[in-house]
């Protein structure tokens, strides 16, 4: 899974970090959230 952030002085996305499937991965923005990219999501319903 790629994450991107937004670089304020370029007005654009950049990379920010490359999260591997299997591995519970943390990341901090837009707010703080901890998840395996391999695990689905929970689906409404």
């Amino acid at each position: 899974m790629l994450v991107h952030a937004i670089d304020e002085k370029r007005g654009s996305y950049r990379l920010a970090e490359r999260l591997a499937g299997g591995t519970k991965s943390r990341v901090t923005l837009p707010y703080p959230v901890e998840f395996d990219p391999a695990e689905p999501l929970p689906q409404d319903g």
